[in-house]
């Protein structure tokens, strides 16, 4: 049969489906479960700001936990609710006595208005998200009978005579297993001071006579500094090393708090950069986006009243004018934070930097007043040990046109043995960097006067010199004969007689390149290890190594020249940290094994012929030692 067509306007109502409703709540709207804890202690307070338009009391809030029922309490003494109210407020959803009270109370009482804190009137539902059965007793201030309400999470509820005689509320929660955790007395009482710390009524926890809250922040009473780091330490079990109060208040902006850069410890479980956001008092959530970008080791507590929230009230809309707001007078107090750090506490500036180094070089990277800040004062490892860039600038040497050059090995990338010796062998100490620093360090070497940045695979070409020598010439034409590409130069310290280089960036136009512009790299092993044939690695060798020298002016046996000279290359190699191939592995052994057997046909030759070869010490031998490596004796 087809559907009918209505032939005229109709009416209809809306069919909810409870139960579907809490689910939905549950796994979608709170984040957190124990959200409900916060949304019940609010209903709890804006009932005692309600009543104290009325009348004067000492408002109080108890919260109490019977584990053995599986039952949780929250007992307040303010308004109440008649029966009327009871069914407006709770059998109805998104009414919200609260919202209607404020819209009276802003023009009759704006300062009460402002203590009210629930919006949207569905923050009761909560209480099924940990509960499957809830029981409301309740006596109106204004007289009537008590009544009590109970639901067990359907689409139905009970209402009936109660047998409260005093006014306020008292809401029973018969917990589901999963939440069980909250009857733990540790439990319950962090989550009241996470999500209720400033409610301004005393919250007590199993009749306890002292409130688990302090109703009063520091910036609710104008604090000293001592006052704030108290706090800081109460909520989060650590001292900050610095803080700085913040305060705004304006047409478009409220906000009171505090902003703080707490250590680097293991008792620091929470993320940096994250605002504690209230919202009249009340725990909003932790937001990882109100403080700037490169803000990355400071974090706060803020209270503004301002913001505007989901409906969850677990976190602000952060696409309007109030948010944005929130974050333009963030990113100004933190850079003010800052600088009256660096110029007014010197001291805890750089404790601030030792602590938070990766952080701090990020900030610096992404902020330039940041970075002129912090630029001189952050340490970075050499292999000479840790140096700031001003003391290590002092011990590079001094280029043409007064350049001074930062040398760095990128990321996890090993020292080069070769190359780390020529630097030290000049007092010239590299930095280790990761992606991180090394964006720093091109930042220092563009906004400082006089200074270059090298990677150390093509700076080490700026300490070598080459050689035009005719010797040096036959010496290289030797070396070609064998199929190796070399070239003569000289560098420090004389005791290396060479070290090897990629084939490819060899020739002398692209080293000068480098020398200019550095933008070759002269030794990118790391890019190649074991992918190379080979032939694809050449040969600087050291004009003023002793060794070398002799072998340009060697005039013997061709075999043993041949030999010394792919030893020579072959011990470049293994110095280089180069991973062979195959083809590699097989030279180098050979030149290798080459050297040994020509040592070993010399000995049998002079022990054939009865003549014994006088021992001429190495020009690199340890001094005290003798031929066979032992100490002399005198």
């Amino acid at each position: 049969m087809p559907p009918s067509i209505p032939t005229e306007s109709e009416s209809g109502v809306f069919q909810v489906d409870f139960e579907n409703l809490i689910k939905v709540l549950g796994q979608n709207l709170y984040a957190n479960p124990k959200a409900a804890v916060r949304e019940l202690i609010q209903n709890a307070s804006d009932s005692c700001v309600r009543r104290r338009e009325a009348e004067d009391f000492q408002p109080a809030i108890q919260v109490i936990a019977h584990p053995e029922e599986r039952l949780l309490i929250f007992d307040d003494n303010g308004s109440g609710m008649s029966k009327d109210e009871v069914e407006q407020n709770l059998a109805s959803i998104g009414g919200g006595r609260t919202r209607r009270v404020r819209q009276w109370l802003e023009t009759s009482n704006p300062a009460a208005a402002r203590m009210l804190i629930g919006q949207f009137g569905i923050g009761f539902l909560s209480a099924f998200v940990i509960a499957d059965k809830v029981v409301v007793d309740t006596f109106s201030v204004g007289g009537g009978l008590p009544v009590r309400w109970i639901c067990e999470g359907t689409s139905r509820y009970q209402i009936m005579p109660g047998d409260r005689s005093e006014p306020g509320t008292r809401v029973t929660l018969h917990l589901k297993p999963a939440h069980y955790d909250l009857l733990e007395e540790e439990v319950l009482r962090e989550t009241i001071i996470r999500y209720a710390d400033f409610i301004a009524f005393p919250i007590y926890l199993n009749h306890s006579p002292q409130p688990v809250n302090r109703m009063q922040a520091p910036w609710h009473r104008d604090a000293a500094e001592v006052e704030y780091a108290e706090y800081i330490r109460h909520r989060y079990g650590v001292r900050p090393l610095a803080l700085e109060p913040v305060a705004h208040e304006s047409e478009d902006l409220s906000v009171q708090g505090v902003l703080f850069i707490p250590p680097r410890s293991a008792e620091w479980r929470r993320r940096l950069r994250a605002i504690d956001l209230f919202q009249k008092r009340m725990y909003v959530g932790e937001d990882l986006n109100l403080l700037p970008e490169w803000a990355g080791f400071v974090s706060g507590v803020l209270d503004c009243a301002t913001i505007e929230l989901v409906a969850s009230r677990e976190a602000a809309i952060v696409d309007n004018a109030a948010y944005r707001a929130l974050q333009s007078f963030l990113e100004k107090a933190v850079t003010s934070f800052v600088r009256r750090l660096a110029e007014d506490d010197r001291p805890t500036f750089l404790e601030v930097i030792r602590q938070h180094d990766w952080p701090v070089k990020w900030g610096a990277v992404r902020n330039d007043f940041f970075f002129d800040q912090v630029r001189d004062l952050i340490p970075f490892k050499t292999d000479m040990g840790p140096m700031v860039l001003p003391r290590y600038l002092e011990r590079v040497p001094e280029r043409l046109g007064g350049i001074r050059t930062i040398y760095y090995v990128p990321g996890e990338q090993p020292l080069g043995q070769q190359q780390s010796a020529i630097f030290r062998a000049r007092g010239g100490p590299v930095i280790q960097a990761d992606l991180v620093e090394e964006q720093f360090l091109r930042k220092y070497a563009e906004r400082v006067d006089n200074v270059g940045l090298r990677q150390m695979a093509s700076g080490v070409v700026e300490l070598m010199t080459f050689a035009e020598a005719p010797r040096w010439r036959a010496l290289e034409a030797r070396y070609e004969d064998l199929g190796i590409v070399a070239r003569a130069v000289s560098f420090y310290p004389p005791e290396m007689p060479a070290m090897v280089v990629r084939q490819a960036d060899y020739d002398t136009e692209r080293l000068i390149e480098q020398i200019v512009d550095g933008s070759r790299s002269l030794i990118d092993f790391m890019t190649r290890i074991g992918r190379e044939r080979s032939d694809a690695y050449g040969l600087c060798f050291n004009v003023d190594n002793p060794i070398i020298q002799r072998l340009a002016e060697y005039q013997g046996d061709e075999t043993i020249l041949n030999a010394a000279l792919r030893a020579i290359y072959s011990s470049a190699l293994l110095a280089a940290g180069v991973e062979l191939t195959p083809e590699l592995s097989q030279s180098v052994a050979r030149a290798q094994m080459r050297v040994i057997e020509l040592l070993l046909e010399q000995e049998e030759r002079l022990r054939t012929e009865g003549k014994t070869a006088p021992y001429a010490p190495s020009p690199f031998e340890e001094p005290g030692e003798g031929k066979d490596g032992r100490a002399c004796r005198k």
